[in-house]
């Protein structure tokens, strides 16, 4: 038996050739067309000739998706948002990870543009731009997730990360602590400055003098934060309360909390960032600063396809999206 053809799958679905190309190469026709659409090719076994098809329309219905880190939660469930919006669209992802090296980031970036994708998605590493502006100059469809850059014009979705912050020290502030350490990411990521100068205001609107030697830089993983932690709390002047500033380092602290037979909310107080089902889980359960992360993932790949179907419009427009903060007894209420 040979091949179905296009024009068989329009005569069975009862809607034109055109229609059909039309869902095929990702964009939206009515929904009763679409049903019928799909009925047509799951009978008829219709197969897609991507490649014909990227030829004719120089598009090859592919997302190029590049994260420092597949394996961080707050990565996955974004990743988890693109992926739902991209596949009702009838595009596929090619998902990389950059492993938090620049270098890596630049190769993987010139693997996806070899790729053909038909735009890219991306959580920088750091705060070098340089290879970003190739993209930029050659109208090559990109959006930033999570990060920025003040020098390139790209649209972006973020989260509000000064605010989060300066809302949930605010939290331990009225609590009665006026020790809070801060495990903080590294000084070039976007993120990380934000999420420290929200935690500078909250100190500063409630006169408590910034001490740097509350104040930790890591890398955003498990180990760094244990290692961060237990220098805030091997000081003579220990902080009352932990504010850790991103997912892997609240685990960090966990896991030292534990080791050292600690009680949260008792022997220390703690705050994390992104909620997880674990933070759910311990008693009493983790205080955290939440991101909507997979809102972040569709309202990425949204601006993404406008990017493909539409072009770039050469102004950055940065999404801004706001955080939720989650109080439980894991911050001690001081007399």
């Amino acid at each position: 038996m040979g091949k179905s053809t296009i024009k068989e799958v329009a005569k069975m679905a009862g809607v034109s050739i055109g229609t059909v190309s039309r869902y095929i190469n990702g964009f939206s026709v009515k929904e009763k067309n679409k049903k019928h659409i799909e009925e047509a090719i799951k009978k008829l076994n219709f197969e897609t000739n991507y490649l014909a098809q990227g030829l004719r329309s120089k598009k090859t219905n592919s997302i190029g998706v590049l994260v420092p880190d597949i394996g961080d939660i707050f990565v996955t469930q974004v990743i988890e948002g693109i992926e739902t919006v991209l596949n009702e669209q009838n595009f596929s992802t090619i998902i990389c990870s950059s492993q938090n090296q620049w270098n890596i980031e630049s190769e993987k970036l010139d693997f996806l543009r070899k790729k053909k994708v038909d735009g890219i998605i991306l959580m920088p590493t750091s705060s070098i731009y340089k290879h970003i502006k190739e993209f930029e100059k050659n109208n090559i469809p990109l959006v930033l997730i999570d990060r920025i850059f003040d020098r390139v014009s790209l649209n972006a979705v973020v989260c509000d990360n000064v605010t989060g912050s300066y809302e949930g020290v605010s939290e331990i502030i009225k609590r009665g602590h006026t020790k809070i350490g801060i495990i903080n990411g590294p000084k070039t990521v976007y993120t990380a400055k934000n999420r420290f100068e929200g935690y500078k205001m909250a100190l500063k609107e409630n006169s408590i003098k910034l001490d740097n030697n509350y104040v930790k830089y890591t890398d955003y993983t498990e180990l760094e934060g244990y290692r961060a932690i237990k220098e805030l709390m091997s000081m003579k002047e220990k902080p009352t309360a932990v504010f850790a500033t991103n997912y892997k380092t609240t685990l960090g602290c966990l896991r030292y909390i534990y080791d050292e037979g600690l009680t949260i909310g008792e022997d220390i107080s703690l705050l994390g960032y992104d909620q997880s089902d674990l933070f759910k889980m311990i008693k009493p359960q983790i205080s955290v600063i939440y991101q909507p992360t997979q809102l972040i993932g569709t309202e990425a790949a949204k601006s993404i396809l406008e990017e493909t179907n539409n072009g770039s419009s050469g102004k950055s427009n940065v999404k801004i999206l706001e955080t939720k903060l989650v109080i439980t007894e894991s911050i001690k209420k001081l007399k």
